[in-house]
């Protein structure tokens, strides 16, 4: 395929698509274990988009095809990705702000536990597996606290934390 000037293979556009989702995941980990909409949701949606786009030029120029249930459940993942990004009232109103992140996280884990069963990717899946868990730890930490009713910037004891000394 010719862009312009420049050939593409499809072996770019995999590139490319495999970047964009390792660039994309600690973006959306920080808005994940933040719980608030802010400039790196932004840069998630963002970063997806361009994921979006080099998988579905990778997938027309190549033989690879993925299954319904993998387009299902990505559809589903890049609707609540949109809605938290672009209209976080409306994502309040339909119970997005608290189901999607979840989905979000739950296929990034399909996607990096799966490359941590491959033999030639597992580093890569090493790298993502290891983030989501901290960041799955950080979460429960975060979550524990506000059910306890300690209040924003204070840790469990009430004390403020060093970092705000």
């Amino acid at each position: 395929m010719t862009w312009g000037t420049v050939a593409v293979s499809t072996a770019d556009w995999l590139l490319l698509t495999r970047w964009t989702a390792r660039l994309g995941l600690p973006l959306f980990l920080i808005f994940f274990v933040t719980r608030r909409t802010s400039p790196w949701l932004l840069a998630f949606a963002v970063t997806h988009t361009l994921h979006l786009g080099a998988l579905a030029l990778y997938l027309t120029f190549s033989d690879e095809s993925r299954g319904p249930l993998t387009v299902a459940v990505g559809g589903l993942g890049y609707a609540a990705l949109y809605v938290l990004a672009l209209n976080p009232g409306r994502a309040r109103q339909l119970g997005v702000d608290r189901i999607g992140p979840w989905l979000i996280f739950a296929i990034f884990c399909s996607s990096y536990v799966g490359r941590l069963l491959s033999t030639d990717r597992r580093m890569v899946g090493a790298y993502g597996v290891v983030l989501l868990i901290l960041a799955a730890a950080a979460r429960a930490v975060t979550l524990m606290s506000t059910r306890r009713g300690v209040p924003d910037g204070q840790n469990s004891t009430g004390q403020k934390p060093l970092s705000q000394l």
